[in-house]
């Protein structure tokens, strides 16, 4: 094989050793080199070898590599583009805070304690004179009614159920004493602070004149 037929195989693709047939018309004849046609070779024959145009078969598969890559990159940025981008799931927090408002109903108990107060005593009634001398013929003749209360808001005096009228819770009054009555009855009556009523008597007696009996001889 001359030189020029060994650089037109390797150029014609992978070390294929058939020797390019020379171009009609031409006469090459035997043991000479084979004359390119004009206007070049044609590289390749249509199988295994180059495309059209002189494209290299390793930059046609390059080729092909790149767009199958490209296209699996389509396709899986495409299915995690629809998984991420098909319904958008917002989760939303939220918080609800619910107050109790506890109403305390305080029962404050208020015992009231009522004081009696302690009854009226009488602590003390007298009267004076006594007994009573009544007067020849009969008459009035004055006693003095003395007394002495506690807790008492006053007295009122009576004799013999006859009202003497009302006076303080201490002291003393001067009433009369009708004669010529055997006695006569003075009741003292005081009311207390807290309106109990409470009654004390002294009895008056009254003595007559005696007699006077005169005799002739």
């Amino acid at each position: 094989m001359s030189t020029w037929d060994r650089d037109a195989t390797q150029a014609a693709g992978y070390g294929a050793d058939a020797t390019v047939p020379a171009a009609p018309g031409t006469g090459s004849t035997g043991g000479g080199a084979s004359q390119p046609p004009s206007g070049g070779w044609q590289a390749g024959n249509g199988e295994g070898g180059d495309g059209e145009g002189g494209v290299p078969q390793g930059v046609l598969i390059g080729g092909a590599i790149l767009v199958f890559g490209l296209l699996i990159g389509g396709i899986i940025a495409t299915a995690a583009g629809g998984g991420g981008g098909g319904a958008a799931t917002t989760t939303s927090s939220s918080t609800s805070t619910s107050t109790s408002s506890t109403s305390t109903s305080t029962s404050t108990s208020s015992t009231t304690t009522t004081t009696t107060a302690a009854g009226p005593q009488i602590q003390s009634l007298a009267a004076s004179p006594s007994p009573v001398a009544c007067p020849d013929g009969g008459g009035n003749v004055n006693v003095t009614l003395t007394w002495s209360t506690d807790k008492t808001t006053g007295v009122s005096l009576r004799v013999d159920g006859t009202s003497l009228g009302s006076f303080s819770s201490d002291g003393n009054a001067v009433v009369p004493f009708s004669c010529p009555a055997t006695q006569h009855i003075y009741v003292l009556t005081a009311t207390g602070e807290n309106g109990v009523q409470l009654q004390r008597q002294v009895i008056v007696a009254g003595i007559l004149p005696a007699s006077t009996t005169t005799s002739s001889t």
